[in-house]
């Protein structure tokens, strides 16, 4: 129940914030009736529908809205990079993730040309 509750909450940031709060009820009472009359694979399709639902509101809501952070593409793009720049940085500074991202043998450069 809680993995179907993420995802429809998850879901839900891509719903204008004004209509959030309802959206995310409606779908929550549905999600209720579905468990009840459905098995989890049923459900869980079910909230990966939320999906296209939310982004099909998020596209059609009413043009006098006030523009998200995200909204433009100057600022998506800024986003990404400062999150893949601060993914990067923890990647190589927690312990046990550089040895996953590097190589490990010490000669990797040279490892084609051992066997020959």
């Amino acid at each position: 129940m809680r993995m179907l509750m993420a995802i429809l909450r998850g879901a839900a940031w891509l719903v204008p914030g004004d209509q959030r709060a309802e959206w995310l009820a409606e779908w929550r009472a549905e999600l209720w009736y579905v468990r009840e009359r459905s098995n989890r694979k049923d459900a869980m399709a079910f909230c990966l529908g939320a999906f296209p639902d939310a982004l099909w509101l998020r596209r059609n809501s009413p043009p006098g809205r006030k523009a998200g952070a995200l909204d433009s593409p100057v600022v998506c793009i800024l986003s990404l990079g400062a999150l893949a720049a601060a993914s990067l940085f923890f990647a190589l500074r927690l312990p046990g993730a550089r040895e996953m991202i590097l190589p490990s043998y010490p000669d990797a450069e040279n490892l084609a040309n051992d066997f020959n």
